[in-house]
């Protein structure tokens, strides 16, 4: 999912108050520890964490070929369960078989008949609450054929609770305000399979190195919308009021791949070459769809191109669902997506969605056409749908947008770094679901890029193109990769799988150089510093870029070995010298540059990230500032947003150049920068430096088009003088959005009296869930400091209902936080006890990191 600049920060500081109020995470061994931060590595070598060993996870036995699937469903909402009649057509995959292994959770079966002919001969079964075990009636060789009825009802509320990193919960079936009690709530059912959880709403084969064709039978009341794999078929009316909806994908996928979603949506019809596009939303958000999901075709096409591989599937369709578990999940031919992606044409001027929208299109190629063949195999998946994103960018957006979705990939897996450090493709693991960790997702993504880099983009397209082509509608492991790249390119490429795919660790290195006068040449010394013992020495393909009167001068070199020095010829001492001018290696990096080498890299390396970075090194220099403070005011004029930002960030450190002259510039960019999230840094930098003066900058941007920079100025107004700030707050009490309800709450958490509990109870109930940490971080402030007891008690009473009935995990975090400051209340900190053992399977810290 993607991150944003403060997740980093917020992370830290949640880790910081969970460590204090509940149980660490399953699996942890050991105290973290410090991060490896820039510029702070020592002379020894860095210690990596020691990796943790399971038990050897196979890919799933074959005993059986799926070969297609037939479901007949009908809905429960009252009891909030699934019945289904299952028709399974399989064969003995290659030896004789006497017993049919099914997985099937939580399930109640009814009967399981096999047709022969056009009789149906009941079978005697064994159903576990995991498996259903059915003895079939003889032995069955390769090539049979059986057809197997099962009649059964799907209970998900019987499903033990358990969850992961990306995704929290493995009820595989949910229904939405399945009674209708919750107002303005859609009534909706959805379903999740990843990783195997589709077998509590259907008995199958549950694992990824299975495949077959599917046909759904879904029976609604006729007010209902469904959607499924593959195309619509046909619709007949069992009785009045009713409709059966029958979707058919006639191409072979893995079960866990199934999908369902029914509900009361707009349908918006979009095209692409022959492809039918959907995009199914609530009909409150009906008029934004195709602004949401405005670059679907676009995508395609760049995607189709790029891999010289026409989108595989009949159609495509794109579904929001109200309280889902996960950021969105690529089920074939029908992406699921939370309700965070719906937006109006105003929020979407602050953010779009296409980084999730490409990631999990890119999955119909990587994942749902090729599949891994077991779950240590995941990368295979994720580190394809994470590279997209990039991808993408680098399209659309140019390389600096590019290099920042590459930066952020980076220092998330360096954040999961400091905890484990495990080869990416593993097969030595507790379970499928440990595999759903910035190592399958970020740090797979950027391998695949330092891959491009290493064997060029025509090698590295062709030998994309090669592995779909090859191995389409089938299950792969790693090597298939492998092998792919070395039959396009004739090159062995065992030492780039075998380090960076099947090792763990990553380099952490130690840039030096010196310019030789008398010999005309710069010595380049590189050293690696990565604790040995738990990560391999690197075989390290580089490049270094020297500035030098004026020009760029770029050299590739390879390391091989733990260090070595390298020459360059030159007549001159560079003015700076980048190691990883491209941003391709995964590295930890000590470059000691010093402050006149980062000031001349600030100013003219065309790279927007090396200039961020070498503003952000230059920042953390307290010694000397004046470089600095140069590169500060430079920076607000910067081409990049990501630099101007972090310059607006760093101008109050430096006292001497806030001037009139570089406010003048602060207050063009709040008036107009081309990045609203450029401008509302701005106006908040103005607020701190003189709100009453800039009162009217401030009034005038309230009713900005941007909600980020509405709400910036909200904030920043409040802070001033004028006399009708009352009344201006009043305007904005019934905005929802973040932005402006934020900067309400602040301001109404600081009054003591009970007039505002209303105003945040409304918020609490029609704003987006995604937005409210902060709102009920507010509330529980305001009913910190309140003096009415009862009025007090009744705030507390809330919180603990949002601890408990929230379905939102920020939403119950927040709440579970804020409680905090009522902890010498007896009730709130056995409360607060219990409610933390409750969500222990849930993995907060994790899941908040892959949320905020």
């Amino acid at each position: 999912m993607p991150f944003n600049l403060n997740t980093r920060f917020l992370f830290l500081l949640v880790s910081l108050m969970w460590a204090s109020a509940c149980r660490p995470l399953i699996g942890t061994k050991k105290a973290p520890v410090s991060p490896i931060v820039v510029g702070e590595i020592p002379d020894t070598r860095i210690a990596t964490p020691i990796p943790i060993r399971y038990a050897y996870l196979p890919s799933r036995e074959r005993k059986f070929d799926l070969l297609h699937t037939r479901l007949d469903v009908q809905f429960d909402w009252e009891k909030e369960e699934m019945q289904g009649l299952a028709s399974l057509k399989l064969t003995p995959y290659f030896f004789n078989q006497e017993l049919l292994e099914l997985n099937a959770q939580a399930m109640l079966i009814n009967k399981v008949n096999l047709l022969k002919g056009n009789q149906l001969m009941p079978l005697k079964f064994e159903n576990t609450g995991k498996m259903l075990i059915i003895t079939l009636d003889t032995i069955y060789s390769k090539g049979q054929e059986l057809n197997i009825e099962i009649d059964y009802v799907s209970r998900p509320g019987k499903v033990a609770s358990g969850g992961n990193y990306a995704i929290t919960d493995n009820k595989g079936l949910y229904f939405i305000n399945a009674q209708g009690k919750v107002p303005n709530k859609p009534r909706q059912i959805w379903t999740q399979g990843e990783p195997e959880a589709n077998s509590v709403w259907f008995p199958t084969i549950d694992s990824p190195n299975e495949r077959c064709t599917q046909e759904m039978h879904i029976t609604v009341d006729s007010k209902y919308t469904t959607l499924s794999n593959g195309v619509l078929s046909y619709s007949i009316e069992p009785k009045a009021g009713m409709r059966t909806d029958v979707w058919e994908m006639k191409l072979p996928h893995a079960p866990y791949l199934f999908m369902m979603a029914i509900g009361e949506f707009a349908v918006v019809k979009d095209k692409w070459r022959d492809i039918e596009l959907t995009y199914l939303v609530e009909k409150e958000y009906e008029p934004y769809a195709k602004t949401i999901f405005r670059h679907t075709p676009e995508m395609l096409e760049f995607f189709s191109t790029k891999l010289n591989y026409k989108y595989p599937w009949p159609k495509y369709a794109q579904v929001v669902v109200r309280d889902y578990v996960s950021g969105a999940m690529e089920n074939t031919s029908a992406s699921l997506f939370g309700e965070d992606i719906q937006s109006t044409d105003r929020e979407l001027l602050d953010q779009n969605w296409d980084d999730i929208i490409a990631h999990e299109m890119f999955h119909q190629w990587f994942g749902d056409l090729v599949t891994m063949e077991s779950w240590p195999n995941l990368p295979l998946n994720e580190s394809f749908a994470n590279y997209a994103e990039y991808l993408w960018n680098e399209y659309k957006h140019g390389r600096d947008e590019a290099d920042f979705i590459g930066f952020k990939e980076k220092e998330q897996y360096f954040d999961e770094s400091v905890q484990k450090q495990e080869p990416i493709i593993r097969y030595q693991v507790r379970s499928a679901e440990d595999m759903f960790d910035s190592h399958s997702y970020a740090k797979g993504g950027r391998i695949l890029h330092m891959l491009r880099k290493t064997i060029g983009d025509k090698a590295f397209f062709e030998g994309l193109s090669l592995y779909l082509h090859k191995h389409k509608f089938s299950a792969v492991e790693v090597h298939n990769l492998r092998m792919a790249f070395e039959e396009v390119t004739g090159k062995d490429l065992n030492w780039f799988f075998n380090q960076w795919f099947l090792k763990p660790g990553h380099p952490v290195l130690q840039f030096r150089y010196e310019y030789q006068a008398d010999s005309s040449q710069i010595v380049i010394s590189l050293s690696q510093m990565q604790d040995t013992a738990h990560a391999p020495v690197f075989e390290i393909p580089f490049q270094v870029e020297t500035f030098i009167r004026g020009k760029a001068f770029n050299y590739a070199f390879t390391l091989k070995k733990a260090g070595g020095t390298f020459k360059i010829p030159s007549l001159a001492k560079p003015d700076y010298i980048i190691f990883d001018p491209e941003h391709t290696l995964l590295a930890r990096l000590d470059d000691s540059a010093s402050n006149s080498e980062l000031y001349s890299k600030f100013t003219n390396s065309p790279s927007g990230l090396s200039r961020f970075q070498s503003l952000k090194d230059l920042q953390d220099d307290k010694e000397n500032k004046k470089l600095a403070e140069l590169a500060t005011v430079k920076g607000l004029s910067d081409s990049f947003w990501l630099v101007r930002e972090a310059a607006l960030d760093y101008l109050p450190s430096y006292p001497a150049v806030i001037n009139e002259v570089n406010l003048k510039q602060v207050e063009k960019i709040a008036e107009s920068d081309a990045k609203t999230k450029v401008q509302a840094s701005a106006i908040s930098l103005l607020a701190k430096e003189n709100a009453p003066k800039y009162e009217g900058l401030f009034r005038r941007l309230l009713n900005h088009n941007s909600y980020a920079v509405a709400g910036s100025a909200l904030e920043a107004f409040i802070k001033t003088d004028a006399e009708d700030k009352l009344e201006v707050m009043k305007r904005f009490e019934k905005e929802t959005h973040t932005g402006i309800a934020s900067a309400l709450a602040n301001t109404y958490s600081r009054v003591r009296d009970t007039t505002y509990i209303s105003w945040f109870n409304w918020q609490l109930e029609n704003g987006k869930k995604s937005g409210q940490f902060n709102l009920i971080t507010a509330y529980g402030q305001y009913a910190f400091g309140m003096k009415d007891s009862q009025a007090q008690d009744r705030c507390v009473r809330t919180l603990q209902y949002l601890v408990t009935k929230e379905t939102s995990f920020i939403a119950r975090f927040a709440a579970f936080r804020v409680l905090g400051l009522f902890a010498d209340r007896p009730d709130i900190q056995r409360f607060r006890q219990l409610a933390a053992e409750a969500e222990q399977n849930q993995t907060y810290k994790q899941y908040l990191m892959s949320q905020l």
